[in-house]
C-alpha cells in the first residue's frame, strides 16, 4: 500500500446509509459535528493509507486501515488491514446504516510503548507490547544501577508473554567490546557462542552515578529465525579509580527460533537497584 498518513487532525465523517457488509466504506462526504472536523478527502487525500475506526453506536467497531479514494461517487475507504475489531479483530460484517467513521493519529518514528522503574528488582520484564505490529524496538536505559558490586546486566527473552524466560545453556551468543577513560583501546569483555543470557555490561559499580545509559535494540521479532540485538551502553566499572566505559555489544537468541514477544533486562548475581528502562518500537 502507499504510505501511511499519520496525521488524519479532524478526520470524521458518516458513512452513506446503505454502507453494510464487509466491502469498502462508503462516505457521504460531509464532515460531522461539531464544527472544525474535516472528511476524509480534505484531512487525508486521495490515494493515501489512513488508519480509522468505523462505530456503527451498537456495540460493532472496527479499527482498520486501507486507501482513500475520492475518484468516483460515493468516496470510499477500503478495509485492507483489520487491526482490531469486536468481531475477534477480524473484519465486522456491519448491518447497513449510517456509522461513524473517525481518522486515527498514527505516530511516526519511535513510539513509546512502556516504561519500567527499577527499586530493588529481579528484573525489569517488558512482556506487553513486543509484537509484529513493529518492526524495530529500541530499549533506552537511564542510570540502571546494580545493588551489587561488579555485577553484569543481562539480557533475556520470553516466547509466552513473560510466563517464562529462556535460559537454556545454549539459548544465547553475545560478544562486547569496549573501550575507556584511562585510554585503552577496545577490549574484549566477554563472548560466547553457548549461553544462558546476552551480555551488555561487565564489572559495572554500584555506586550512584555509576549506572549504564544507552539502547539496546532489536529486530524483526515475529520472525522464525535468530534475533539480533545491539547495544551501545555507557556505565562506570567497579575498580577504586571508577573507570568509565562505552561498551558496544551484539548478541543474538538462538533457541527455538519462534517468535519473541518479551524481553527481560537483570543482573546476573543481584537486583536492579534503581534507574529506568523505556521500550520504544518502529511501526510498519
Amino acid at each position: 500500500m502507499t504510505q501511511l498518513s499519520g496525521f488524519p487532525y479532524r478526520v470524521q465523517e458518516n458513512s452513506t446509509a446503505g454502507f453494510g457488509g464487509t466491502g469498502d466504506v462508503q462516505l457521504d462526504g460531509v464532515p460531522t459535528t461539531p464544527l472544525g472536523r474535516v472528511n476524509f478527502s480534505d484531512g487525508v487525500g486521495n490515494g493515501l493509507v489512513v488508519r480509522f475506526l468505523i462505530d456503527d453506536g451498537a456495540g460493532n467497531w472496527e479499527v482498520s486501515e486501507g486507501v482513500v479514494d475520492d475518484t468516483g461517487s460515493p468516496h470510499t475507504i477500503s478495509r485492507d488491514t483489520v487491526l482490531k475489531s469486536s468481531a475477534a479483530d477480524a473484519k465486522v460484517n456491519f448491518s447497513a446504516g449510517v456509522k461513524d467513521i473517525v481518522g486515527i493519529y498514527v505516530p511516526t518514528g519511535w513510539e513509546l510503548i512502556e516504561k519500567l522503574t527499577a527499586s530493588a528488582s529481579a528484573a525489569l520484564d517488558f512482556d506487553n507490547g513486543v509484537s509484529s505490529s513493529f518492526d524495530a524496538f529500541k530499549l533506552v536505559l537511564t542510570n540502571i544501577l546494580p545493588a551489587s558490586d561488579g555485577d553484569n546486566l543481562l539480557v533475556r527473552v520470553s516466547e509466552d508473554a513473560g510466563s517464562t524466560w529462556k535460559s537454556g545453556a545454549s539459548d544465547y551468543e553475545y560478544s562486547l567490546m569496549a573501550h575507556n577513560s584511562s585510554g585503552t583501546s577496545f577490549t574484549d569483555q566477554g563472548s560466547s557462542q553457548g549461553a544462558t543470557s546476552m551480555l551488555v555490561t561487565n564489572s559495572q559499580g554500584f555506586t550512584a552515578g555509576e549506572g549504564a545509559n544507552g539502547e539496546i535494540r532489536f529486530f524483526g521479532p515475529a520472525a522464525s529465525a535468530n534475533h539480533n540485538f545491539i547495544s551501545d551502553l555507557s556505565y562506570w566499572d567497579n575498580t577504586a579509580t571508577a573507570i568509565g566505559y562505552r561498551a558496544h555489544g551484539f548478541g543474538a537468541y538462538n533457541g527455538t527460533m519462534n517468535a519473541i514477544d518479551g524481553v527481560r533486562l537483570l543482573f546476573a548475581s543481584g537486583n536492579i537497584a534503581s534507574g529506568s528502562a523505556a521500550l520504544y518500537g518502529l511501526r510498519k
